[in-house]
């Protein structure tokens, strides 16, 4: 009885669980062309979390996967995503998909406002994405400077200096507005990170050298960066967005090859940074002097991650630290980073991310733009070296450094239903700055009884988001997504200084050891701004595309008399070539046009009708009236109108052209008060300024070779632009810091406008005499250049061999060379001085025909540099156009040659690259480096909601070339 009872039980269970036996699906992903296999391609059962990734050999096994028919979708970088349908009754094993190279990334996803994302083959605003993940698989990037400039076509960002940890100035279109700083928003993973450029108060700074906290990114974390470059495509991020926003992503976790476990690489970095401009003997007298006080810089990083996961969970964990010397002495950078990021799935409808990372950033500034205490203001302005300071007190001098920033962020994605989706996060930025200045007293330093600074600055700011996102079909025709969102900011801001001198002794440092407190500076500012948006995303037939959205904004700078304002976005695409009217050639022909609003808040204070601030007098302190505010003021408002079309031929070439339109209004300038009103500040905030500009930007790409062992690829880029200031009401031209750049009615931001020679006079010999200015100022040139323009190449060879080229170009820009204007001053200025001992001795020679060029080039030379004892800067403005080769790399994949010598290594791929950046520059200017800028992106110091200062030379330090070499090791 028990025997037959077992036997009905086993065919019992064997007919239970036949019904719900593993399937298996295997197969092998492959590339179309050449049939080699891609390693670590994504497979995934449609509408499941099931899947898995390709092993070493392109092949793929999902076991449970869903019963009856269903549909893989396949995805590998740089390919077009494929859909393979399986039937009920299809064979399942040893599939075979051929995936098509995305030559024009047309398939890429990329985001087109705040909690939109879509392919850019349909987008409808012009967005540019840059692959970082792939860049640093072929070069080595110090600064997401070098990352983001030349890569992307109306957008290019730079560092101000050749300084390790230098700010960063970015160049979006044509210059937005009036007001504000120029600077796009930026955020890490979906937080809003500090951006900021930190100095000190006045006294505490280097002259210019501000530090970007931006510096504390590691470039090797970095997935992707995309930029929307103006209020057509950046509406829904509402006010702060004038000027773009910035959209970076840090690397997540991935299934690796089986659909689990995990992959491990290490990359390994070393090289120098060098001088990139040698002084001669045609630059200054001390050229010898200042050439020595330039080093070869070296350079180390170590960068380590894991990454991996499994159906329900991804996690990547990374490590980075760098050591980087500048090319002066007393400049240097020690950064450690440390990120984990974990996606987890714990239900089919449920998905949370969180994202942490904690940097730490120790830097050394030296003692140079606009400073006599430094190696530069000592060797390349007077004729004779180190008159100022000695060499042992300018190496004495200390300034350090530490920046350390924890960001972190929960994000939550529940999906209740097949057409709804909500999502829900948090993020946190928090970033603590502390510098300390010490000039040591006595033994020797040239610095009278010793001075000690110390400055603190802390900023705290959160970001708050929470959106909805509605599907919905009508009659298989439209597709449709509605979008309802908040997104909220609370930002805390706190900084302290102290400076105090008379230090008692060189062994003590501390502060307590001055007898003589100089300066105490204490603030703080907070805010909180807020925007509920809305917007719907309609697709006919996938032919026809439009988009509709609000966004209102409210924030605490903002007062009751005008609390809130609302920003407007509207963009349509069509896809011509779905239509069938068009050849075959053409993958791709899309029309796009595009209206957004964004705008500047006014500075906090600038609402408040009296601002109150602290004096001391003889009677104790006392408050004075610091600023007059308008209740009513309101935000600048942007609009632009965005227009654009975007081609792809014959599966290899691509087109896109943009043009894009841009007109402020409300701009906040500061208008005088009459002297009637009584009132001890006499200025006032207005709305009253208007400004127009405009944008085309030409991408060209594609593959002009595509073979099996070869392949060369080109992307060419372009990017005219140019703004003009229509109306300012009856407010005074806003100067610049040094009084040569001017925001005026009729004349283009960052124009420098002066006086200029006139006419040279010759008396009644021929004798050079005196020179005349014009009566009025006029325009001298603009610093923002007419065009920017870049060419890059890339060639594989064999598939193992990448070769890199970068060039940039800039035409029709400006710089003020202000260092020339002290070497002018004392008689460093070769050009000036040979001018003149040319003129004196030919004035000595009898019977001298004075009408010959030399002597009149001479003469002429004389007053163009002389202007300045006039108060005119005319013959120190020059040009700045230079071209330049950027970047240059050769990269060795060594994995083939390492699996054919070593059988089951273990090893998943081993590459080394020889990169180098900034290595050649042919430029009309006579200083060092053009791209230099003493002031960074800050605003205007006397008028804080205005930027001005753009292309300045003042002891810059210039940018370094860099060689370098990588070793990467993947397991």
């Amino acid at each position: 009885m028990s025997k037959r009872v077992t036997l009905i039980t086993l065919v019992l269970l064997t007919f239970i669980f036949s019904g719900i036996a593993e399937g298996k699906i295997t197969g092998v992903v492959v590339d179309r062309l050449t049939g080699d296999p891609l390693i670590g391609a994504n497979v995934v059962v449609r509408d499941t979390d099931i899947g898995t990734a390709t092993d070493l050999n392109g092949r793929f096994s999902i076991s449970n996967e869903p019963e009856g028919a269903l549909v893989l979708d396949v995805s590998y970088i740089g390919y077009k995503p494929r859909e393979v349908a399986i039937g009920s009754g299809d064979d399942r094993s040893n599939i075979t998909i051929r995936m098509t190279e995305d030559i024009l990334k047309g398939e890429e996803v990329v985001v087109t406002g705040i909690a939109s994302q879509t392919a850019k083959s349909v987008a409808e605003v012009s967005v540019s994405s840059i692959k970082a993940s792939e860049l640093n698989e072929m070069n080595s990037y110090q600064t997401l400077s070098q990352m983001v400039n030349s890569k992307v076509a109306g957008a290019s960002v730079m560092t101000s200096s050749g300084n390790a940890g230098s700010s960063y100035r970015f160049d979006i279109r044509s210059g937005g507005g009036l007001n504000g700083n120029g600077q796009p928003v930026i955020y890490v993973d979906g937080i809003r990170v500090d951006n900021s450029e930190v100095d000190g108060p006045v006294g505490y700074n280097k002259g210019g050298q501000q530090t970007s906290i931006l510096s504390t990114l590691n470039p090797e974390d970095i997935e992707n960066i995309e930029i929307l470059k103006g209020p057509a495509s950046a509406a829904t991020y509402g006010t702060d967005g004038a000027n773009g926003v910035v959209l970076i992503t840090t690397r997540k976790g991935i299934m690796v090859e089986g659909g689990s476990g995990y992959h491990i690489d290490y990359k390994y970095q070393s090289g120098v940074n060098k001088q990139s401009y040698k002084y001669t003997d045609n630059d200054i007298y001390t050229y010898r002097d200042a050439n020595r006080i330039f080093r070869d810089g070296l350079v180390e990083a170590h960068s380590f991650n894991i990454a991996g996961g499994t159906e329900s969970s991804r996690y990547y964990l990374s490590l980075g630290k760098r050591r980087e010397q500048g090319i002066t002495r007393n400049n240097s950078m020690n950064r450690k980073n440390i990120r984990l990021n974990v996606d987890a799935l714990p239900t089919e409808r449920l998905k949370v991310s969180v994202t942490t990372s904690y940097a730490e950033n120790n830097l050394e500034r030296p003692e140079n733009d606009n400073n006599i205490y430094g190696y530069l203001g000592n060797t390349v302005v007077l004729s004779t070296s180190y008159l100022m300071l000695d060499s042992l007190s300018i190496e004495a001098a200390d300034e350090n450094r530490k920046i350390t920033q924890f960001s972190g962020s929960v994000k939550a994605t529940y999906t209740p239903f097949k057409n709804l989706k909500a999502n829900i996060g948090m993020g946190l930025d928090n970033t603590n700055l502390n510098s300390i200045d010490y000039y040591p007293p006595w033994g020797g330093y040239l610095y009278d009884h010793g001075a000690r600074l110390i400055y603190n600055r802390q900023n705290t700011q959160y970001t708050y988001d929470a959106n909805v996102h509605y599907s919905y079909k009508f009659k298989n025709l439209l597709d449709g997504t509605a979008t309802v969102g908040l997104q909220a900011f609370d930002y805390r801001t706190r900084d302290h200084a102290m400076e105090a001198d008379s230090l008692s002794s060189n062994k003590i440092k501390v502060i307590q050891s001055a007898s003589d407190m100089v300066d105490y500076q204490e603030g703080f500012q907070f805010g909180r701004k807020a925007g509920v948006y809305f917007n719907n995303k309609i697709a006919y037939r996938d032919r026809v595309f439009f988009t509709a959205g609000i966004r209102e904004d409210f924030a605490s700078s903002l007062s009751d008399k005008a609390p809130n304002i609302y920003y407007p976005n509207v963009s349509t695409a069509v896809r011509l070539d779905k239509f069938g009217l068009l050849p075959s050639a053409f993958d791709m022909a899309k029309f796009r046009i595009a209206y957004g609003e964004t705008g500047q808040l006014p500075l906090p204070e600038q609402t408040i009708k009296l601002l109150w601030a602290a004096e001391q007098s003889g009677y104790g302190p006392a408050g004075v009236v610091s600023q007059i505010g308008d209740k009513y003021l309101e935000p600048e408002r942007i609009k632009e109108l965005e227009m654009g079309v975007d081609l792809g031929l014959f599966s290899r070439y691509g087109l896109e052209l943009t043009y894009s339109k841009l007109n402020t209004e409300n701009s906040i300038v500061w208008r005088e008060l009459a002297p009637s009103t009584g009132l001890t500040f006499t200025d006032i905030p207005a709305n009253v300024g208007k400004v127009t500009g405009w944008a085309l930007e030409l991408a060209l790409n594609g593959r002009l070779i595509n073979r099996k062992n070869l392949q060369l690829s080109f992307n060419q880029l372009n990017t005219w632009q140019k703004n003009k200031v229509i109306e300012m009401g009856d407010a005074q031209p806003i100067w610049s810091n040094f009084d040569t750049q001017v925001i005026m009615e009729g004349m283009p931001k960052y124009t420098f406008y002066d006086y200029k020679v006139d006419s040279v006079i010759y008396d009644t010999d021929g004798r050079y005499s005196h020179f005349t200015l014009t009566d009025e100022k006029v325009n001298l040139g603009s610093a923002m250049p007419f065009y920017r323009g870049s060419l890059s190449f890339s060639v594989s060879l064999f598939k193992d061999v990448t070769l890199y080229t970068l060039f940039d170009w800039k035409t029709k820009c400006k710089i003020l060379n202000y260092t020339k204007v002290y070497q002018t001053y004392y008689g460093n200025n070769v050009e000036y001085e040979e001018a003149l001992a040319l003129v004196d001795s030919l004035d000595a020679m009898a019977d001298y025909n004075y009408s010959g060029s030399e002597y009149r080039d001479a003469a002429e030379t004389i007053a163009k540099y002389e202007s300045v004892y006039f108060g005119s800067y005319t013959g120190f403005i020059e040009d700045a156009d230079y071209f330049k080769v950027r970047e240059m790399s050769v990269s060795y994949d060594a994995t083939r040659l390492l699996d054919k010598l070593i059988s089951q290594s273990g090893i998943r791929k081993v590459t080394f690259t020889l990169s180098g950046t900034n290595l050649l520059t042919w430029a009309k200017y006579s200083g060092p480096d053009p791209e230099v800028n003493a002031t960074g992106a800050s605003s205007n110091a006397d008028n804080p909601n205005n930027d001005l200062d753009k292309a300045l030379d003042f002891m810059t330090l210039q940018h370094p070339k860099t060689i370098m070499f990588s070793i990467q090791l993947g397991l």
